[in-house]
């Protein structure tokens, strides 16, 4: 029998945590810079076209003789990357869309940044949670994360907003 020691077994928890707290006090500075990059673009280009280019790509897996690969085509790009782009445009009056077609360098700086705020959202959490030692304000937050939020449309079109988990109590808009 080998016995292998793992990779990061020796690594001082005190300095890693410390470290990954600045990583995220970074990440929350830049965090409002990347939400306006990204509604700039969607005011210089049609965001339908960029959403929907981004969507294509990122939301398709290559097929071959050894079936589906499990990787997208673009990497690093998933379907709560979508919905992000999907959730910042509804930010933004239809009046301030951009009108041309999204060009490659649009695309790809789109996907950069939406990557970018995704894990600095996290990384805000991780922040949050930094200074929070009270086992009940945890379960709270923990509570929060595994809340789950459903959107549904009405014939009236008004949404309806259900949030489960989060100590049983719905919440309607």
């Amino acid at each position: 029998m080998i016995i292998r020691e793992l990779p990061f077994s020796k690594i001082n928890k005190d300095v890693h945590r410390r470290a990954s707290i600045a990583m995220a006090e970074q990440a929350a500075e830049h965090f409002p810079a990347h939400i306006n990059s990204i509604q700039n673009l969607f005011r210089s280009a049609f965001p339908p076209h960029l959403m929907a280019t981004i969507a294509c790509w990122g939301m398709s897996s290559p097929v071959g003789p050894d079936g589906t690969s499990g990787k997208g085509l673009l990497e690093g790009i998933e379907q709560h990357h979508i919905e992000l782009l999907q959730a910042l445009l509804l930010t933004i009056d239809r009046r301030e869309w951009g009108t041309e077609p999204a060009t490659p360098s649009d695309v790809q700086k789109a996907i950069d940044t939406v990557k970018a705020v995704s894990a600095a959202f996290h990384k805000q959490r991780l922040q949050q949670l930094s200074g929070t030692h009270d086992p009940d304000t945890l379960l709270v937050i923990g509570l929060q994360e595994k809340c789950v939020t459903i959107y549904r449309w009405s014939e009236t079109g008004a949404t309806t907003m259900t949030c489960f988990g989060s100590f049983g109590h719905g919440m309607s808009r």
